[in-house]
């Protein structure tokens, strides 16, 4: 089991995995599944991140290896029926992902010092700019990539107002 914050830090920031890296990011991102109240560090997310990434690569690398060599000149209905299979994995992988994804996200913009309504409009502005501006795919894919380094920036800011344990044992004699 993964090692959890002390009662001290959990109690300032609503989060049992607080500054969870390496393997440990991973229970702790699906321990917070619908955590939206607290914080999360930057390693904590960054890590999940990671290993999210790594995730993704390796299964389509695997699946591109298998269908490419299997479906070489082969008719194109082959070929989809082959990727229907990891499209669903894929497809039930980032909906079991979707919420713990955004409530991480929201915690670290908190942790950031930043109010979760901003990840809010920033989500929404990048989601409605292609819509809004349909046909301008240039401008479009512009504004959304400035939406997209705005996240990015916040996301790598450091924490504010970093939580103090209280329960160090120098501090108890």
């Amino acid at each position: 089991m993964a090692k959890k914050a002390s009662d001290a830090i959990v109690s300032q920031t609503g989060n049992h995995f607080y500054g969870a890296g390496g393997l440990v990011a991973i229970p702790a991102f699906f321990s917070n599944y619908v955590n939206f109240t607290g914080r999360s560090t930057r390693r904590e997310f960054w890590w999940w991140t990671l290993w999210q990434t790594l995730l993704t690569i390796i299964f389509w690398a695997i699946v591109i290896g298998f269908v490419g060599f299997g479906t070489v000149g082969k008719d194109p209905t082959i070929l989809f029926t082959a990727l229907l299979g990891p499209i669903l994995i894929a497809l039930l992988f980032g909906l079991a992902i979707l919420l713990p994804g955004l409530a991480i996200a929201v915690r670290r913009f908190r942790d950031a010092g930043v109010h979760w309504g901003v990840f809010v409009v920033l989500q929404v502005a990048a989601a409605l700019v292609p819509v809004v501006l349909n046909g301008h795919t240039t401008l479009s894919s512009l504004i959304t990539l400035a939406i997209g380094l705005v996240t990015l920036v916040i996301e790598i800011l450091p924490t504010k107002n970093p939580p103090v344990d209280d329960t160090d044992s120098w501090a108890e004699q």
